[in-house]
């Protein structure tokens, strides 16, 4: 990820603050810093960091911005002209990511489920850009294949099936709470990852893992940790 669309990642004195409106999408992220005191734009940014890490083998992808949309505020609406906006920061980024690491998978980093600049059709119009090679999708539902016949999963896969690439839930997560116990959440996520690894989505990360000194799995949010009876549906998955 190299860098968040929403407000509390990078310091700024309010989460509407650090929203990235359709305004940055257009020309901000070429011409303000990253964050409160930061010299470099976005765009400077992430030819440093692409070019500091082109050769590591431990990169899986660059996603350009975690859950990419571009509404006229933070707040506000989609104007006429959000997916205009986001195909072509896509593009500039894109081609400045592979002229400077040819290495690496890039993703957009969409949430996918019908967000400014990716609603309907304008989803695959995004993903058909050149230098995109994965499409991204998040799944925060309790059910096996989240959305409707729009924005729905199932229609994002057969979107990039489309286009010939492949489709990864980069962000997959459920409170233990909504559903009852660690057990049945993993029950949950067993279907889920059939399902979805069925009908063609290529890889999934849960959201989140948490370590034993930190708590571990939590009996009311997302967080994964040791002996949970997820990990070995997860190692067995694919």
């Amino acid at each position: 990820m190299l860098i968040n669309q929403w407000g509390q990642c990078e310091g700024w004195p309010t989460y509407a603050d650090g929203y990235k409106s359709e305004s940055w999408y257009q020309s901000g992220y070429k011409s303000q810093p990253t964050s409160p005191g930061m010299a470099d734009t976005y765009r400077d940014w992430v030819r440093e960091v692409v070019t500091r890490y082109r050769n590591d083998p431990t990169v899986l992808a660059w996603q350009m911005v975690n859950e990419a949309e571009d509404k006229t505020t933070y707040g506000g609406s989609c104007s006429s002209t959000s997916a205009a906006s986001l195909q072509s920061f896509a593009a500039d980024i894109a081609g400045l990511i592979k002229s400077t690491d040819p290495n690496h998978l890039v993703s957009i980093g969409t949430i996918g489920s019908g967000q400014c600049g990716s609603s309907g059709t304008a989803y695959k119009s995004l993903y058909a850009t050149a230098g995109v090679d994965l499409c991204e999708y998040h799944d925060y539902s309790t059910v096996t294949m989240p959305g409707d016949q729009w924005n729905g999963l199932g229609t994002r896969i057969s979107q990039c099936a489309g286009l010939g690439k492949p489709l990864f839930v980069g962000e997959s997560g459920v409170k233990t709470s909504v559903v009852g116990t660690l057990s049945d959440r993993a029950s949950l996520f067993a279907q889920k990852l059939s399902t979805q690894f069925g009908a063609g989505v290529v890889g999934e990360l849960l959201w989140d893992w948490r370590d034993a000194a930190q708590g571990g799995s939590s009996t009311s949010g997302y967080e994964i940790g040791p002996s949970d009876p997820i990990l070995p549906i997860l190692s067995s998955s694919g």
